[in-house]
């Protein structure tokens, strides 16, 4: 009975070791400033890293410039619809049809799987799938074809979607009642390794400042955030950011919604995992990497700024190392383990 006890016991520290101890970041999504699973619509504002939009990406006439400091590429799933002046130092891709009604300008060229009409502008070169119309005169190549997506939008989703779940089960420092503390949390991240807060909706919605003292240089800050319907306080920073290089800094610290459909944002400092969420940004500035299910709406666009870099040049994305989401396969098999642990039990 005590080998059969003490196989279980290891069995499962094995299984736990597994799934608890290996160590991902966010898949595809990981170069991109800002990804969105679904339809987003900008207007104004820029995005200084890469972006990635799953379905459809509705530009208005304040235009949309990516990429500009630090690189990175523009890439939609479905078609682009852009009002206004924009750049793209990197290029742009389009799954479908791509619509620049002012100037573009783009070093690393246009690709789009549908057709192209740009109004003006300098594109180095631009490949579509259907048709082709540019106001002026061509100085760049122009050819016809069809290009694969550089993202894989539905194995990315998916994965992010599994991740958001996995990672809001983890258990972790419960922040349920901030009363009394005037908003300003002072909270031990000490102990190296992934650090897992878990805050109530309201004890979220009422933190304007969050510290993490005695976090390592190598600590990931995991604060999972319940709740459907969230509104981040105007100024959530993270101030140990400014403790380079002795602390983790905000490329290490992610906001986990996995259960919000609706997210308003004014300003944040950390990473921003979302993956269900419609996000509702009017103003301001978050710095990390924001991933959300769509950005804004058709009678409410996001107005906001995405940096990915603070104003020492240190990038901001995120970088941490997070618990990797179990494989179907590894649940069965540790399902089958116990089964077969249990009927060996009886046995004896």
């Amino acid at each position: 009975m005590r080998i059969i006890r003490n196989s279980t016991v290891a069995f499962l520290a094995a299984l736990t070791a597994v799934s608890a101890h290996a160590q991902t970041g966010l898949g595809a999504a990981q170069p991109f400033n800002l990804y969105v699973l679904g339809n987003a619509w900008q207007q104004g504002a820029d995005a200084e890293g890469g972006v990635a939009v799953g379905g459809n990406l509705n530009v208005g006439n304040w235009g949309f410039t990516t990429g500009w400091n630090g690189g990175g590429k523009l890439v939609v799933g479905g078609d682009l619809n852009n009002q206004g002046h924009s750049v793209h130092p990197d290029g742009v891709f389009a799954g479908g049809n791509l619509n620049y009604a002012q100037t573009l300008t783009s070093v690393g060229g246009v690709k789009a799987n549908g057709n192209v009409h740009i109004e003006g502008g300098q594109p180095s070169s631009v490949k579509h799938g259907g048709t082709f119309s540019y106001n002026g005169t061509e100085t760049f190549p122009v050819s016809q074809g069809t290009s694969a997506s550089p993202v894989d939008f539905a194995s990315t989703n998916a994965f992010l979607l599994a991740q958001s779940a996995y990672l809001g089960g983890l258990t972790g420092t419960n922040i349920l009642d901030v009363s009394g503390t005037g908003g300003y949390l002072n909270l031990d991240a000490s102990g190296g390794g992934v650090r897992v807060f878990n805050f109530s909706e309201s004890a979220f919605e009422n933190s304007w400042f969050i510290n993490f003292n005695n976090a390592a240089p190598d600590t990931t800050i995991l604060v999972n955030v319940a709740g459907t319907n969230i509104t981040a306080p105007n100024g959530n920073y993270l101030y140990n950011f400014v403790s380079y290089p002795d602390g983790p800094g905000m490329g290490n610290v992610i906001f986990n919604f996995p259960d919000a459909t609706q997210l308003h944002v004014d300003a944040m400092g950390g990473s921003i995992l979302a993956p269900k969420a419609t996000l509702d940004f009017d103003y301001g500035v978050i710095y990390g990497t924001t991933i959300v299910g769509q950005l804004g709406t058709a009678n409410d666009p996001s107005v906001g700024q995405f940096n990915q870099k603070d104003r020492f040049g240190n990038d901001l994305r995120f970088r941490g190392r997070l618990p990797q989401v179990p494989e179907p396969g590894t649940l069965a098999l540790a399902a089958l383990g116990l089964v077969g642990l249990a009927a060996r039990r009886r046995r004896k």
